[in-house]
Order: C-alpha cells, then sequence, then structure tokens
C-alpha cells in the first residue's frame, strides 16, 4: 500500500508539472517586444499615411526596428514627399541602403543600384538642406568615400 501511495504522489506531481510549464508556456508567446507600440499598427499606418503625424511616425519608425531593413521606406518615402518632414528625408536615405561585404559595415551605398544610390544621396542632401545634423555629417563622410563630389 506504501508503494501505491508513492505512485499517486509521483503522478500528481507530474500532472502539476505538465500544467505549469503549459502555463509558463502561454506567458512566454505573449512576451511582447520592447519596440511594440501602445497604439495599434493599423491606427499608426492610417495616421502616418494619411494625416502626416509625427508623433505616429516616430512610434512606427521605433516599432518597425522588429522588422526588416527597408519595410520601413514606404512611410518615410510618403512623410517626405507628401508632409515635407524633415527626420522622414534621412529615413529614405537610410532605408534605401543596402546590405554590403565592406569590413566594419552593414550597411552602404556600394550595394545599391546605381537608381537607388541616386534616390539615397537625393534625399539626404534634401535632409541636409532643412537642417537635419546627421546628414550633414552623413553627406561629410560620403564625399570621403567618394559618393558625392
Amino acid at each position: 500500500m506504501k508503494q501505491h501511495g508513492e505512485i499517486k504522489f509521483i503522478i500528481v506531481s507530474l500532472l502539476l508539472l505538465i500544467v505549469c510549464s503549459c502555463n509558463n508556456k502561454e506567458n512566454q508567446d505573449s512576451v511582447k517586444s520592447m519596440n511594440e507600440p501602445s497604439r495599434p499598427m493599423s491606427e499608426l499606418e492610417y495616421l502616418v499615411l494619411e494625416k502626416g503625424d509625427t508623433n505616429a511616425y516616430s512610434e512606427l519608425d521605433i516599432a518597425y526596428l522588429d522588422y526588416g531593413h527597408g519595410e520601413f521606406f514606404k512611410f518615410a518615402k510618403v512623410m517626405a514627399d507628401k508632409y515635407d518632414y524633415t527626420q522622414a528625408y534621412f529615413d529614405v536615405y537610410f532605408q534605401t541602403l543596402k546590405s554590403t561585404q565592406r569590413e566594419g559595415t552593414t550597411l552602404s551605398l556600394d550595394s545599391c543600384s546605381i537608381e537607388d544610390r541616386n534616390l539615397a544621396i537625393k534625399y539626404l542632401k534634401m535632409a541636409e538642406k532643412k537642417g537635419h545634423h546627421q546628414a550633414k555629417d552623413e553627406i561629410e563622410e560620403l564625399k570621403k568615400e567618394g559618393f558625392i563630389e
């Protein structure tokens, strides 16, 4: 009889472990990224594309850090072209850059097509013209690398 009680204890313990581990799995699946926006993505996308909302743009930009490079391009392009938003001009440049094999560099103009390179430089110059400080620094660097005369 003593052995029968021990077997029951082991079975109950195993069942509790299984139930607890299943609950932990559910909690792990609901872990949020630190880049997840406080508002629904669809709302942010609408506010950016249709209203030119710069706060929504910033929040969406952060959320897109969890996406592939270049996927934020369409939002930056609309904010630059339609709403003349300075940060968006720089973001069009940055989102146009492609992966590179150059040592110490992950994204660069050297991997872009001539068309993409010209687009990127055009938007970078527009960002600089509007007073974007990082654009000015980037242009100086591109001059050293021979991409801009």
